[in-house]
């Protein structure tokens, strides 16, 4: 008698769409696609160059702007957001010019998002690189391919989490507070599954991991990240005393 198997989702087949042939807006815009179809392109990362520099480029593309400003929201001092687009000034509006307080805001958030964005990666590839089996002829080395999958995915990383861009935005565009904090909520832990789950199948599948050591690979950098925005601006964070009032009195 057959075992009956679960028919298992195909792989994508070949490198990462960006370093492939075609258009450079049609390579941008299916690598941004992969990014929310995080168990199907999880084995791109493992094939093609071993090289991280297209991953690099494309990185300081699609995560530079958006860290910048997932941080204007939450770190500027001299507007409050309201919901329903609402925008008051503080008292401090009096004593800072307001460009230059948007800019500080974007760069804190630019800052923290990188720093944390480099503790996963170094975390990441590391775990990758000595979990991960040796490479077969076409195959990138398991700590590369941990690299590529962090770059190439790191466009999500501001965007999770209740002060992810999304979550931030929409607590200002919709006019119920609660309405607005739900639907934030929602599309901030939705970005950090497909997050966490693209980097999980790629330790698996591009790393060459063990199933049990893929959910390792990816479990630890996570912490880390936890622990490096603590330190950052949680209580008593190191950037605590650059934060707004409003938010320092809610740290991490």
């Amino acid at each position: 008698m057959e075992e009956n198997v679960p028919p298992q989702l195909p792989l994508d087949e070949g490198p990462v769409p960006y370093e492939g042939e075609g258009s450079w807006f049609g390579r941008f815009g299916r690598t941004l696609r992969d990014g929310l179809r995080p168990r199907a392109s999880a084995a791109t990362f493992g094939q093609g160059r071993e090289s991280i520099a297209p991953a690099l480029g494309f990185a300081f593309l699609t995560f530079t702007p958006l860290a910048a400003l997932q941080g204007i929201i939450p770190y500027t001092h001299t507007m409050v957001f309201k919901p329903g687009l609402g925008m008051e000034q503080t008292e401090v509006a009096a004593h800072i010019d307001t460009t230059t307080d948007i800019l500080r805001a974007a760069g804190l958030g630019l800052l923290i998002n990188t720093l944390s964005l480099l503790a996963l990666t170094l975390a990441f590839s590391s775990l990758a690189g000595a979990f991960g089996a040796e490479p077969k002829e076409g195959q990138v080395r398991s700590k590369a391919a941990g690299a590529r999958a962090c770059l190439y995915r790191a466009w999500l990383f501001p965007m999770q989490g209740v002060l992810g861009l999304p979550g931030m935005f929409f607590g200002w565009l919709i006019p119920s507070v609660e309405l607005g904090m739900l639907v934030g909520l929602i599309t901030g832990v939705a970005f950090a599954v497909a997050h966490f789950l693209g980097l999980w199948r790629a330790a698996e599948v591009s790393a060459r991991t063990s199933p049990g050591g893929a959910m390792a690979v990816a479990i630890v950098p996570f912490i880390l990240v936890m622990v490096v925005q603590w330190i950052l601006v949680g209580q008593s964070g190191a950037l605590l005393p650059l934060l707004p009032a409003q938010f320092a009195q809610a740290p991490l």
